[in-house]
Order: C-alpha cells, then sequence, then structure tokens
C-alpha cells in the first residue's frame, strides 16, 4: 500500500479508526489554512486575499509559503490606521 492511501485507510468497522481518521482529517485542515488564520489574528488588510491564496494554491507549498509569508508580514500604519473595523 502506497503512502497517500495509508492515511485515508482505515477498518469501517473500527469506531477508533474512524475517530481517529477524523482527528487526523482536522489537525490537516488546520495546518493548511495557518496562514489564514495568522493572517487574522493580525488583524491583516489582505486576509481574505491571504485566504483566497491559501485556499487556491496552498495545495503547493509554494503557494502555502507564500501566504504563511504574507500573513506575517508587516503592513503600513497607513493601511492599518484607515480600517473600518
Amino acid at each position: 500500500m502506497r503512502w497517500p492511501f495509508v492515511l485515508f485507510a482505515c477498518d469501517a468497522s473500527d469506531p477508533g479508526s474512524i475517530i481517529a481518521g477524523f482527528i487526523l482529517f482536522v489537525i490537516l485542515i488546520f495546518v493548511y489554512f495557518i496562514p489564514t488564520v495568522v493572517a487574522n489574528a493580525n488583524r491583516k488588510v489582505n486576509t481574505s486575499a491571504i485566504f483566497v491564496l491559501n485556499l487556491l494554491l496552498g495545495w503547493t507549498l509554494v503557494g502555502w509559503v507564500i501566504a504563511l509569508v504574507w500573513a506575517l508580514a508587516k503592513e503600513d500604519k497607513d493601511l492599518r490606521q484607515n480600517r473600518p473595523y
């Protein structure tokens, strides 16, 4: 059995295996969207753009790293002061 199938292989008769698979799935989704979570926590002006980049290109390592760097980058103070919220 090859690597990708190992992640999704579970015995349907074993409830522990199904729960473990679901927990693994939730953890992987959270890790995938870390750039979006960081951007939202830092109240970035372009949080929605970071989310779209993360959603569409995050599956590539390059897209995920770019989204993370963008989320961690410092903003201009003028942009932050003109925010409506």
